[in-house]
């Protein structure tokens, strides 16, 4: 059973620590720069986060455990898939929006020639 909350433990560490480095990065450069900005590697969040849906999806399936658990598991999975629902959205406008903006300033820089 311990090792059932080892992925668990693991993501609340390392997304603890990616909190803090947002509220660092709010601090210093305000929150349309510090949060809302495009990066390839933001994805990567995206991705852990759906991994650890499929992964917790996948051990409700194959475990036998207390009601209480299951209770927890089921509601849990059902707020889970809408996080990873809702971050792939805000992913998806970030990399439209910064697509967008990024050939207005290359129109700009054209005409400016």
């Amino acid at each position: 059973m311990k090792k059932d909350f080892r992925s668990c433990k693991l993501l609340k560490e390392v997304e603890t620590i990616e909190i803090v480095k947002a509220v660092k990065r709010v601090q210093v450069y305000g929150w349309q720069q510090g949060l809302f900005m495009y990066d390839v590697s933001q994805w990567s969040r995206n991705f852990t986060f759906g991994m650890f849906y499929a992964f917790s999806m996948a051990i409700s399936d194959r475990q036998n455990s207390i009601s209480f658990i299951d209770q927890f598991q089921h509601h849990f999975l059902l707020l889970w898939s809408w996080v990873v629902i809702l971050l792939l959205w805000v992913e998806v406008f970030l990399w439209v929006g910064a697509f967008f903006f990024q050939q207005d300033d290359d129109m700009v820089e054209a005409i400016n020639r």
